[in-house]
């Protein structure tokens, strides 16, 4: 289950903090924005670990775990349902699940748990394999191959490892000495997987393991995102790293040279940056999340500039990650999830969350509200469909709601 974190809102110079709130204001509905109305929900009896969908909605991987105790220990479920909301398989697992990926068509289910165990689950749900190894699972569907990356609980003299689906390493990725992975990514097209390194370095990765790019930067770098589109001959990393006290700043190096191309300095903090590809130009997003600031923006891959920046169009106090959808011919690109505690929004009503989606404009593509007492644990997205599942309720009884665009 993801941490919670309560947000205070706070509007950064490039230098220092001040005590000013970010503005509240509306953001503006996008021509032909889209809505979306309630299909099924789904008591899923435990606390909810993740959301992951299939981009038509087809498919949903959904993970729980119960309180220690139960007849089963923890108890930790993985489930697979279709979009009516039936259970198509689920499987018992030893220990609460960390990550968990799901492919484009559903085939595959790439599952790690805290006992240091990898699971490939095929569309039947018979396990494919099994890999003594922590971390987070990401399922390259064109390729054919499953990247178990690093994160805070991992190896941090590993990058990443790459298995084919056979369950053979075909690429190790070994940090520089005296150097820790801070964040990872992939790119849209699975061709570039780069990653952040304290001390102050980044750098870029094939699938296989081989360097494709890599540099230093003036501070200790906090998220990365890598760009390589079918549209574009363009490649690139870009990095948010630390510019000093409080005060950030972004930077796009070039691939496989690893010349900076541009560093621009912000007045927010923000601790996930990734890259949206509209038709081979790189859009920056930039969401911020954390008691030192809260926002969501978006910044020119070619030069920097700021092109938008929201804070919460109403004042959230807890809020999942942004996910950025792949191109489709739905409205929505970029997906966040917002939830509103705080007595002063909607008219003085707790427990709404929204579930917002946001074009590479800054329009909202969509808003849906959802009554959740205590909050969202996760949710996922399904752009071609277009569909949107969230989980959310009282821990131990968490609820998975699905909607539908509405006719």
């Amino acid at each position: 289950m993801p941490r919670k974190r309560a947000l205070v809102l706070l509007l950064l110079s490039a230098c220092a903090t001040t005590d000013k709130p970010l503005p509240h204001e509306p953001v503006h509905a996008a021509p032909g924005a889209v809505s979306f109305c309630r299909g099924w929900q789904r008591a899923l009896r435990g606390n909810l670990s993740y959301v992951s969908a299939t981009p038509d909605g087809s498919r949903l991987a959904v993970s729980t775990s119960a309180d220690e105790g139960r007849p089963r220990g923890f108890e930790a479920r993985l489930r697979v349902l279709n979009a009516r909301g039936k259970t198509l398989w689920s499987r018992w697992l030893g220990q609460p699940v960390k990550g968990q990926a799901i492919s484009a068509d559903g085939s595959l289910v790439a599952v790690s748990t805290y006992e240091d165990l990898l699971y490939l689950f095929n569309a039947s749900g018979k396990l494919l394999w099994k890999k003594e190894r922590l971390g987070t699972p990401v399922i390259l569907s064109k390729a054919g191959r499953v990247l178990l990356v690093n994160d805070d609980d991992s190896d941090p003299e590993t990058a990443f490892v790459t298995y084919d689906l056979a369950g053979r390493v075909v690429g190790t990725a070994r940090a520089a000495r005296d150097a820790e992975p801070m964040d990872t990514n992939v790119s849209s097209d699975e061709s570039i997987v780069a990653f952040a390194l304290n001390p102050k370095k980044w750098q870029a990765r094939a699938v296989d393991g081989k360097i494709v790019g890599e540099g230093s930067l003036s501070g200790n770098a906090a998220a990365v995102t890598a760009f390589s589109s079918p549209d574009s001959p363009a490649k690139a990393v870009y990095v948010l790293y630390s510019g000093g006290g409080r005060a950030q700043r972004l930077s796009g190096f070039e691939l496989p040279s690893g010349r900076a191309l541009w560093d621009v300095a912000l007045d927010r903090h923000y601790l996930i940056i990734r890259a949206l590809d509209v038709n081979g130009r790189a859009i920056l997003v930039l969401y911020g999340n954390a008691a030192d600031g809260q926002a969501l923006a978006a910044h020119d891959g070619a030069d920097g500039r700021e092109l938008w920046k929201h804070a919460y169009p109403v004042p959230a106090v807890d809020s999942s990650p942004v996910f950025v959808a792949r191109k489709s011919k739905t409205l929505p690109a970029i997906a966040t999830a917002t939830l509103n505690m705080g007595p002063e929004a909607d008219g003085g009503k707790p427990g709404i969350l929204h579930l917002t989606g946001l074009l590479a404009s800054g329009e909202s593509a969509f808003d849906v509200a959802l009554e959740a007492p205590d909050g969202v644990f996760w949710y996922a997205y399904a752009p071609f469909g277009p569909a949107l599942a969230a989980g959310a309720g009282e821990p131990g009884d968490a609820v998975l709601y699905y909607f539908r665009r509405c006719k």
